[in-house]
């Protein structure tokens, strides 16, 4: 699968028996990932996908497949959709025109981020932070001194990353996948999704709302597979401290 703005692949499914098999990361640089594979021990190979570039493929504690991408030709971006013009009690900036939305699935940007349920939080968090940096936003905890997970985002030193990319949670149950969440358009365009799955027999579970945690917006759907649709994650630099959340 694509996004609507690339033709890179943010998504792959293979014949077999349903199950989340892993996920990818994008390095800045193909020296970036020579020296991810000198200290894993493994080679760095062509990447036989659209895009083509270079790959390091690893395996994380609980067995699931990453696939660490660099140098990919990207084509040109389509133009992003607008977003419509919105009256607010604070402020009236549509004037004179209705708004007319077509029936519709949303329309997919990237890959937002990914849930893992995990066997052993620590463990695989303290794997994740030494091999690609990530930073906790927010570490939940099921009672005092008692952490279950952490949303992560990505160290992009000073210029702000998602509030997570990736959250690690211990929970009853096998590791999996959670669920993994797509960036759309707008809230208009996220909104037309939900009926639309809706219309194909997919129950929502969870939103249309705010999360908590990243204030994104977002609407969760139940097939196979748990997935969202999301506008709006709070953007933070790498010198944001990490909170603590008590679960409720």
């Amino acid at each position: 699968m694509v996004g609507e703005r690339s033709e890179l692949d943010i998504g792959a499914t293979e014949m077999g028996t349903a199950k989340f098999l892993g996920f990818g990361l994008r390095a800045q640089t193909v020296d970036d990932l020579e020296r991810l594979a000198r200290h894993e021990g493994v080679a760095v190979e062509d990447l036989q996908e659209p895009g083509g570039g270079k790959v390091v493929r690893l395996a994380d504690p609980d067995g699931y497949r990453l696939e660490i991408v660099a140098a990919q030709t990207k084509t040109e971006a389509a133009v992003l959709r607008p977003d419509p013009l919105r009256n607010t009690v604070a402020s009236r900036s549509r004037l004179r025109s209705s708004v007319r939305l077509e029936p519709s699935p949303s329309h997919v940007h990237r890959i937002g981020h990914a849930v893992l349920k995990v066997s052993d939080f620590r463990l695989s968090e303290k794997w994740y932070k030494e091999r690609f940096g990530f930073i906790t936003s927010d570490e939940v905890e099921a009672a005092k001194d008692a952490p279950i997970g952490a949303f992560m985002r990505c160290d992009r030193g000073d210029k702000p990353a998602d509030h997570h990319t990736l959250f690690l949670a211990e929970l009853p149950g096998a590791p999996g996948l959670a669920h993994a969440a797509f960036e759309v358009a707008n809230l208009d365009d996220l909104m037309l999704g939900h009926p639309y799955l809706q219309t194909r027999q997919r129950k929502a579970v969870w939103g249309v709302g705010r999360q908590i945690m990243g204030s994104q917006i977002l609407t969760t759907g139940k097939t196979r597979l748990a997935m969202s649709s999301n506008i709006g994650p709070t953007a933070i630099s790498s010198r944001a401290p990490m909170r603590h959340k008590k679960c409720r």
